[in-house]
């Protein structure tokens, strides 16, 4: 009998299977999961690099295929019996597919206007409700997938035997960074991030430490794999300085945040906002369904038509390209800057035409979506086997791994330390007279 296999063509990782399991057809051909075509991977980071315009629903993939790829490597190599490993497998696979189906348009720019009347929006609480609440539950239920599961799986609230899973769905070495990294230094067209995720998948293994080890029965690097970490951690690094942080992509996203901030002040019967997000509501899956990229430059197109002209202008610039200019201030200087030239810094705007709380913006990149890789402990006083990497050192005992790694110790202390300020040209001078005088 032959099988007949449905292979995705994709430009990481060539041919993608999405046949392999049953399940995985089926929930891709959900209209939860089809709406990810809608939503851009890097919202508006195109404005720096104009072909990074990947989707979510290439990404899903793509990690759900790393994640076999880890989960394969790892447990061939494995001389201890893995209890239900095929269960472990496709759930892994489900889970990873999953993982990013409760994203916003232009992911946290507009969540940061959802359910402010409710609790501020989780984009991974909805994904949860979304795999609970609509007919992806009905899908999983049928393969004896609990939604339960992949939610806890997601949350890292799970029983030790399903740590590893957990672990490579979501940690610091995760299938999800390997695919995002590869994937958005490709459409960039940056080199940073062209990392080999077959050779780091051959350096994992599982360690076997005692019943009260907290690393027990997770994935570890061998010895011989802490050059590949290296490659990977100086990657992500570069990725986050060149891509993720960059002072113009993170000006227009900031920007797009004040669009929707000013929209949702204003009386829906001038900016028809609830046609798309509608502020007053709790946001459900149904809701969000109808919430993509494309829906919301819709509304940028008829906002450059609006009477009032903070929005006007606002969405003139995120659809024109209309980037503030900005000054990059070292966090050490910035901190001895002292509150009342702090405080001296959005007044320059008073005098303008540009009301401060939409145009001068301070961007501390430390409060981003993107978390460059660092070595501190947790506040229990320990290491965690998805908070950290970890590795043996030469006596075989388990160490975080920049103890046994200069250039991981190196970058992992060296986070991007720099505020930027964005303003309007007009008040740039003024600005920096404040700071450097």
């Amino acid at each position: 009998m032959v099988i007949k296999e449905t292979l995705i063509m994709d430009p990481i990782h060539g041919f993608i299977n999405i046949s392999e399991y049953p399940i995985i057809k089926e929930l891709i051909e959900t209209k939860y999961f089809q709406r990810l075509r809608r939503l851009s991977q890097l919202g508006l980071t195109s404005a720096v690099y104009p072909n990074a315009t990947h989707t979510r629903f290439a990404h899903c993939l793509g990690v759900m295929h790393v994640f076999l790829i880890l989960f394969d490597s790892i447990t061939r190599r494995e001389t201890n019996e893995i209890n239900e490993k095929d269960k472990k497998r496709m759930t892994g696979a489900v889970t990873t597919l999953l993982h990013d189906l409760g994203h916003g348009p232009f992911s946290h720019a507009s969540e940061s206007i959802l359910d402010k009347n409710f609790g501020n929006f989780n984009h991974l609480d909805m994904t949860c409700d979304i795999i609970q609440q609509t007919e992806i539950a009905d899908i999983l239920n049928r393969y004896d997938i609990k939604p339960q599961l992949v939610c806890d799986i997601l949350y890292h609230q799970v029983e030790r035997e399903w740590i590893l899973v957990s672990q490579l769905v979501s940690s610091q070495l995760d299938a999800d960074r390997l695919d995002y990294l590869v994937r958005d230094s490709y459409f960039t067209g940056v080199n940073y991030g062209q990392i080999e995720v077959q050779r780091i998948a051959n350096t994992l293994q599982i360690w076997h430490g005692d019943s009260t080890d907290p690393f027990n029965d997770t994935a570890i690097v061998s010895t011989k794999g802490v050059s590949a970490i290296e490659d990977y951690v100086l990657g992500r690094y570069l990725m986050y300085r060149g891509v993720y942080f960059h002072k113009i992509s993170r000006c227009m996203e900031l920007l797009l945040m004040n669009v929707f901030k000013r929209a949702s002040e204003l009386p829906d019967t001038e900016t028809n906002l609830s046609k798309v997000i509608d502020i007053n509501q709790k946001t459900t899956p149904e809701l969000l369904y109808k919430m993509d990229d494309s829906t919301c430059m819709t509304l940028f197109h008829e906002w450059i038509k609006s009477e009032d002209p903070i929005l006007q202008d606002l969405s003139k610039r995120v659809l024109e390209r209309g980037k503030l200019p900005s000054m990059q201030i070292p966090r050490k200087k910035y901190m001895k800057l002292g509150i009342r030239k702090l405080s001296e810094l959005p007044s320059t705007l008073d005098v303008s035409s540009f009301p401060k709380e939409y145009y001068f913006i301070e961007d501390n990149v430390e409060k981003s979506a993107y978390d460059v890789y660092t070595t501190a402990e947790l506040d229990d006083g320990g290491f965690s086997p998805i908070e950290h990497i970890m590795t043996p050192d030469e006596n075989g005992q388990l160490q975080e791994i920049s103890s046994q790694s200069k250039v991981i110790q190196t970058l992992s202390d060296d986070e991007v330390k720099v505020v930027s300020i964005f303003v309007p040209k007009k008040v740039l001078p003024e600005v920096k007279r404040i700071v450097n005088s």
